[in-house]
């Protein structure tokens, strides 16, 4: 998840564990989430780079052009320390973009991370109860469908 210091709250990325499409949760999910897939269902290089060009860079180009700012003017973002993100590669890619990047330093997230500190935990926790609902529904059909 990001937010920004307007108070906007960007569109999140859902991140499944599987190989293809069909892992994905039979849940529809707003049109702007990014909804992806990993082997483990854990961020990865693909992931974060999927997230910085589908989601935070339309919403920097957005605000730039709400605001009449230049394509170029820069734009902070604040990053966890977190090894896709730390690549040269990666941050290749946030200064093309025009972006300036900080990190939050390790283990700092939960006391120095803005989104932490707001939003996410709660989401998080609000997410993983409801599909813990989902996941508990599906696995109770699908046995009674056995048993029948």
């Amino acid at each position: 998840m990001a937010g920004a210091l307007s108070g906007d709250v960007l569109p999140a990325q859902v991140i499944h564990k599987g190989k293809t499409d069909a892992c994905h949760a039979k849940y529809n999910f707003p049109d702007d989430w990014d909804v992806a897939h990993t082997e483990n269902h854990l961020a990865n290089k693909d992931t974060s780079f999927r997230y910085l060009d589908k989601i935070i860079v339309p919403y920097v180009n957005k605000v730039r052009d709400e605001l009449d700012l230049p394509l170029r003017q820069k734009a902070l973002i604040i990053l966890d320390f977190f090894s896709a993100q730390l690549s040269e590669e990666f941050r290749e890619r946030i200064k093309e973009l025009g972006l300036v990047y900080v990190y939050v330093q390790p283990n700092c997230t939960s006391e120095l991370q803005p989104m932490d500190l707001s939003v996410q935990n709660i989401v998080k926790n609000h997410m993983r109860d409801q599909f813990e609902i989902v996941s508990w529904v599906e696995d109770t059909q699908h046995h009674l469908r056995l048993e029948e």
